[in-house]
């Protein structure tokens, strides 16, 4: 725990030396979001993100890496590929299929609503089932700054219900600190992948970082006891 802390601060005092706003996030497997939720965002038509991320689970017993291309295929759409490889029991390889579509817009005062996909081939759960997902989400921006005279660095929250991986509720929350260093925090009732690790009633947290306009940083404290970090290369489009 003393580690991960020290890797957040020390990388969050870095990196606010660094330009460019925040870019479209994507969570530790590949479909925009937190670190293992997804949120209501979708990438705009064109752009694309191309990651990779690493957990250590159980003291370095297990490793999980995850290797995804994000496209905002067409208004509203993002499609996902991701690759994850993990050394539980030998070495495992699983393709990760993800989807979401956001229905509704965020309005002035009304939430957006998406839905989605993680896992589409089920490949991840040991019952066979993909993980669909539905998530209402809030850019509380606006709101932030009627109480400052300043203008106050993005932050949103969602909520979701899924099957799958997920099985249940789950809910996110970002906060801008600067332009450059966002937190985010997740609370999920279940994130259950076969061979890897089942994380129950857990709360995840971490910071997202900008190193340019096109290059984003992530590290993660998982449920109290593992870390997880990751590099995303972000090219807007239209």
């Amino acid at each position: 725990m003393k580690k991960c802390l020290i890797a957040v601060t020390v990388s969050a005092i870095a990196l606010t030396i660094f330009s460019g706003p925040l870019l479209a996030a994507d969570s530790f497997l590949s479909t925009s979001g937190n670190i293992f939720t997804p949120d209501d965002t979708v990438l705009s038509v064109g752009s694309f993100d191309v990651n990779v991320h690493n957990v250590q689970f159980n003291n370095n017993a297990i490793s999980m890496t995850v290797f995804g291309v994000e496209l905002g295929a067409t208004p509203g759409l993002e499609i996902d590929l991701a690759q994850m490889a993990n050394s539980s029991g030998g070495s495992n390889s699983n393709t990760i299929i993800n989807a979401k579509y956001q229905v509704i817009e965020e309005g002035t005062t009304s939430p957006s609503l998406t839905f989605g996909v993680v896992d589409a081939t089920a490949s991840l759960n040991a019952n066979g089932n993909p993980g669909f997902y539905a998530v209402v989400g809030k850019n509380l921006t606006k709101h932030t700054n009627d109480f400052s005279d300043k203008p106050i660095p993005e932050s949103h929250v969602y909520v979701g219900i899924g099957t799958g991986i997920y099985n249940g509720f789950f809910a996110g929350a970002n906060f801008g600190l600067t332009d450059h260093v966002q937190l985010m925090a997740e609370y999920v009732n279940e994130v259950k992948i076969q061979n890897v690790f089942d994380m129950q009633s857990g709360f995840n947290a971490g910071v997202r970082l900008n190193l340019t306009d096109n290059i984003r940083a992530d590290v993660a404290w998982l449920n109290g006891s593992n870390i997880g970090y990751g590099i995303a290369y972000v090219q807007k489009g239209l």
